[in-house]
């Protein structure tokens, strides 16, 4: 009987990421909360978030997982490994310009405070 259910909740758990991948959260949401899926609405947040922080980290930006699988998928199309201290610096110079654009939108954010 638990395995029927628990089976039921992994499928919605992986409806909730495909309609937050391919919709939006929004959709996610609404699954989730208007089937009555999770027990109380932080259980359903924190796996939001964790699901957009996960698709987040996957993007093709140098400094985030996503950046390494880039390096990774062009080794593997040019059969040789990219130079160490030239991906380093790629993955640098995106750290720096994550956190640039950190400080412009916390600097917006407090903008729109005062």
């Amino acid at each position: 009987m638990k395995t029927s259910h628990h089976g039921q909740m992994s499928e919605s758990f992986l409806t909730a990421v495909f309609l937050s991948l391919s919709g939006g959260l929004q959709d996610a949401y609404t699954y989730l909360f208007r089937g009555k899926v999770f027990a109380n609405a932080q259980t359903g947040n924190i796996v939001l978030l964790s699901a957009n922080l996960g698709v987040m980290n996957l993007l093709p930006l140098p400094a985030l997982d996503g950046g390494r699988l880039v390096f990774l998928i062009i080794e593997a199309v040019r059969g040789k490994r990219v130079p160490p201290e030239k991906e380093g610096m790629v993955h640098f110079a995106g750290f720096v310009l994550l956190m640039a654009l950190m400080v412009v939108i916390m600097f917006n954010d407090i903008l729109k405070l005062v």
